[in-house]
């Protein structure tokens, strides 16, 4: 699987204070960039990722470090293949976190039935929920560049919770309708 092209992002910047170096990890985390090693890390070539990586560089040299965006090509597929292995990994264990939290919020939904706790409150509690788990989900899934296979169970169980939460929320309705 030939991506033809990498950029390479490093960046050098002051150890303190330590919010500015903490703010760029986040945010290169967030965007999905690999580190490499310490202040270097990879992304598959884009506009999208060297327009953000070149207004970070803005942002580093205000702190008065210094950055260097390469474009870089792997020399052959066994290489590449290894890091687009290690996004995969990365990738895959979000994945993994997501689905032990629709795992938890499947089991409070079962809880909640067991006690026939159908209140108002307990459904927006868990709709609360299942929108972060589903902002969550569209996170992983955008720097998710190489489709990891975990994606495909992270939305099953996702799916499972936001039926289960349909069915949660028909019984509280009905519930709550034939007590008025």
């Amino acid at each position: 699987m030939k991506n033809n092209s990498w950029i390479v992002f490093i960046y050098k910047m002051h150890p303190e204070p330590s919010r500015y170096r903490v703010s760029i990890w986040r945010r290169l985390k967030d965007i999905g960039a690999l580190y490499l090693q310490n202040s270097i890390c990879i992304l598959p070539n884009s506009l999208i990722h060297h327009e953000f990586l070149k207004k970070l560089s803005i942002e580093i040299k205000k702190t008065d470090g210094e950055s260097s965006i390469l474009i870089a090509n792997y020399p052959n597929d066994k290489e590449e293949q290894k890091i687009i292995e290690k996004f995969n990994s990365e990738r895959n264990n979000e994945y993994a976190e997501l689905v032990d939290h629709c795992d938890r919020l499947i089991a409070e939904i079962q809880r909640e039935h067991s006690r026939k706790n159908y209140t108002y409150g307990e459904l927006d509690e868990n709709e609360d929920e299942l929108n972060r788990l589903t902002s969550w989900y569209e996170k992983i899934k955008k720097r998710d560049f190489f489709n990891a296979n975990s994606a495909v169970d992270a939305k099953s169980r996702l799916t499972e919770c936001r039926e289960i939460i349909e069915s949660f929320t028909k019984q509280v309705i009905d519930i709550n309708e034939g007590n008025n």
